[in-house]
């Protein structure tokens, strides 16, 4: 058995590549070249030690890896962006807009409180509210 210590990064183009079932749709998608994320492939494919994509024309074929495969990277990558997105909340590196709806009521007491809290923990953000 191989050591393995998959790249997060050959995750996500193998996710892209499964999802697409084409190298040049991915290249599109990923805005990297068709070489490029071929070359990525058989690199995921050389740390694993097993075929990923079987070749039918222009589309691939996952192979029964591939499928085992592609919902334990999703659920890997989707933790990763759940990491960042607690890491920016801890530190506070949220920005943008937010805009908030609510009828007159909740917009008038209940609302003011629930922003005046949410602002002093997200100074980078801002707050539209309609009513």
């Amino acid at each position: 058995m191989k050591n393995l210590d998959v790249d997060l990064k050959l995750l996500e183009l193998f996710c892209c590549v499964y999802e697409k079932g084409s190298i040049s749709e991915s290249s599109d998608c990923l805005h990297l070249s068709q070489s490029t994320i071929s070359f990525h492939m058989h690199q995921l494919e050389n740390q694993i030690g097993l075929k990923l994509f079987y070749k039918k024309g222009r589309k691939l074929i996952p192979t029964s890896t591939a499928q085992m495969l592609y919902p334990y990277a999703k659920k890997v990558l989707e933790l990763k962006l759940a990491v960042i997105e607690e890491i920016k909340m801890l530190s506070g590196s949220y920005r943008g807009l937010v805009k908030v709806e609510a009828s007159s009521a909740p917009g008038s007491y209940i609302l003011p409180g629930l922003i005046s809290d949410f602002l002093s923990k997200n100074r980078q953000i801002l707050i539209g509210v309609l009513c």
